[in-house]
């Protein structure tokens, strides 16, 4: 036995069973082809129906992706914009700021110079007992 080669042995061995009955072997190949083509269809009908279900599922991915981009844009043009309107707000405030300042310049400086008195009184209508003051004018 290991003067002949075993891949001969294995061949051998085909060629008798093969022969001994062509029959059965035609049989046997022909129903493995049928069996080997059932499963190609069959094999080929799962692929199609599972590359199928991960298109639906991609598109609805992507239809939630651009979805949440247009909610994401519309979000950051509103951020943009809101900023845009603090940064303006915040600038009135300190043109605000610095004219009020001024304001309470002028009045402490009026309210110093009692030789005004008579023209305010006048305009404003200053109470004519005790010391007029222009800020008392404005008060409540």
């Amino acid at each position: 036995m290991s003067s002949k080669d075993p891949y001969k042995l294995r061949k051998d061995n085909a060629k008798e069973d093969s022969s001994a009955n062509p029959v059965l072997s035609d049989a046997n190949m022909d129903a493995l082809a049928t069996m080997l083509e059932g499963h190609k269809v069959d094999l080929s009908a799962e692929f199609k129906a599972a590359v199928s279900t991960l298109y639906k599922k991609l598109d609805t991915i992507n239809s939630k992706v651009e979805d949440h981009e247009v909610r994401v844009s519309s979000l950051e043009s509103n951020a943009n914009a809101t900023s845009n309107k603090i940064i303006a707000f915040e600038e009135d405030c300190f043109k605000l700021t610095s004219k009020n300042t001024k304001l309470n310049v002028r009045i402490t400086d009026l309210d110093r110079d009692s030789h005004i008195q008579p023209a305010y009184s006048v305009l404003l209508g200053a109470p004519s007992e005790g010391p007029w003051r222009p800020s008392s004018a404005f008060s409540p």
